[in-house]
């Protein structure tokens, strides 16, 4: 490896306790820490590790990560590493004259290797200074005029926000234009870049902007959520979800595509509660459709942040948790809530645990999978980001990617494998669990049949042990139906 660290590894075996929450395996190993030693392939040195940015992980384990060092020549020592292998680096050029990488923005890694993300540039004017990539190649360029017949002609792309692609190297952008028949001189809109494999380009797709009336609302957008966690692509590219402010600021609505799935003044599952703002909200997407989100209720203030799988309350502000018995719930941060393609959802939680060094911690569903005051090669964790870019998953929820403060203040990089343990109860991903709806479809699709519910079922190899379909499938669900263990 050109980075001079050993992996630290252990191995969690975690159980909630509770119907809904199996064991699993949890291997944590560590990645990178402060003062790794960060050389080129060919072992140029380019300095020690002092922080880490955005991080990422597939469904392969392949990690990208941001890191910043203390190289001498302040503009090459930030580079993005793939697998701990030199990915990019600050002033690679763009492909356009003298014109160089400055910063790197979004950090989103598909099942390919691939990266969309958005760029800063040196040496060039202040309205061509950023444009988005796919891996080294310049897709579109800040002051670039949009081809889509959605703008009105001539309509400038002035600036970038996040990036999300999935596994048909086509990719989302969070855009800024200016489009001559909007009032304002910054318009926002939400863009798909088709990939055409054929000939290497990409076609713009504009799904929703600034100034539209979308349906389900009667308010035009006013803007978008910006933040990296408030807008998702769904591996399979089927799915697009992300966040709209309206103008008069009461009708937030979340999208998936062009539906409205969740808006400001909806009840929520809590009953008498509806949902407040929604502007900000972290959302995500999986494959089948099925959105987890991160949101506030109206009423009590103690009690109003949620955790919600569609129209199931994961977590509540307030309320408690197998997994943290006799403590309740006081935050979940400000970091992304993300759910994977078997329905499992992954969000940090803050506790009233008089003990300050053990009251926060990673979740996937009920089970707490990283948790302040574990030990890590000897040392221990005494912070998890729960923040913006603080921690990421694979679409299929096997690997975890997050950043730490090991000791007093070594930064570092965990990637966190979740092995073996049984996929959610709700098989039919219809929220009502467990229900004998939930066994009836599995023995459907088990034999070979249709699922009751849309969209789907869940993945048949129930135990995860990657022999399906088996009879230990069946027995290992019909175990944890009734509150035993994973098979």
């Amino acid at each position: 490896m050109p980075y001079s660290t050993t992996p630290a590894i252990i191995v969690l075996c975690i159980s909630a306790g509770g119907a809904l929450a199996q064991p699993l395996n949890v291997t944590v190993t560590r990645l990178y820490r402060d003062g790794d030693v960060i050389s080129t392939p060919s072992s140029e040195f380019i300095g020690a590790a002092t922080s880490f940015g955005g991080v990422a992980v597939n469904n392969a384990g392949s990690d990208l990560v941001e890191v910043t060092t203390n190289g001498t020549d302040a503009n090459t020592n930030l580079v993005v590493m793939r697998d701990g292998v030199l990915f990019a680096r600050e002033n690679d050029p763009v492909g356009i004259g003298a014109v160089a990488i400055s910063s790197f923005d979004s950090i989103n890694i598909n099942a390919s290797g691939n990266v969309a993300w958005n760029n800063f540039f040196r040496n060039a004017t202040t309205s061509t200074d950023s444009g988005i990539r796919f891996n080294s190649t310049l897709v579109m360029q800040e002051s670039t005029v949009s081809t889509s017949p959605a703008f009105t002609s001539p309509t400038p792309y002035i600036g970038f926000f996040e990036v999300r692609g999935d596994d048909n190297n086509d990719f989302m952008v969070m855009a800024s234009v200016d489009d001559p028949a909007i009032t304002s001189t910054v318009d926002r809109a939400v863009v798909v870049f088709d990939y055409n494999a054929a000939n290497n380009t990409f076609t713009e797709n504009v799904l929703a902007k600034e100034g539209d009336v979308l349906p389900g609302m009667t308010a035009a957008v006013a803007d978008f959520g910006t933040a990296p966690e408030t807008m998702a692509r769904s591996s399979n590219g089927l799915h697009t979800m992300y966040v709209v402010s309206s103008v008069g600021g009461a009708q937030d609505t979340i999208y998936d595509n062009s539906v409205a799935v969740v808006q400001e003044g909806q009840a929520s599952p809590v009953a008498g509660r509806t949902y407040l703002s929604l502007g900000g909200t972290p959302v995500s997407v999986n494959d089948s459709g099925a959105y987890a989100f991160r949101a506030t209720l109206s009423g009590d203030t103690a009690t109003d942040s949620v955790i919600v799988k569609g129209n199931q309350i994961i977590a509540q502000e307030g309320s408690s948790s197998p997994a943290i018995p006799g403590f309740q719930f006081t935050g979940f941060g400000t970091g992304p809530v993300l759910i994977d393609n078997d329905g499992g959802v992954l969000w940090f939680g803050d506790w009233n645990d008089p003990d300050l060094t053990r009251d926060r911690g990673l979740f996937h569903d009920q089970q707490l999978i990283l948790r302040e005051g574990d030990v890590v090669d000897g040392e221990t964790i005494n912070t998890i980001l729960g923040v913006s870019t603080g921690y990421n998953q694979s679409p299929d929820g096997r690997s975890v990617i997050v950043k730490v403060t090991l000791g007093t203040s070594t930064d570092a990089v965990l990637l966190l494998t979740l092995g073996s343990g049984c996929d959610d109860i709700d098989f039919n991903a219809d929220g009502l669990f467990p229900d004998t709806a939930d066994i009836d479809d599995f023995l459907s699709v088990f034999s070979g049949g249709p699922c009751s519910n849309d969209p789907s079922c869940h993945d048949i190899d129930f135990n995860n042990d990657t022999l399906f379909p088996d009879t230990l499938d069946i027995d290992s669900l019909l175990s944890v139906f009734s509150g035993g263990p994973c098979l």
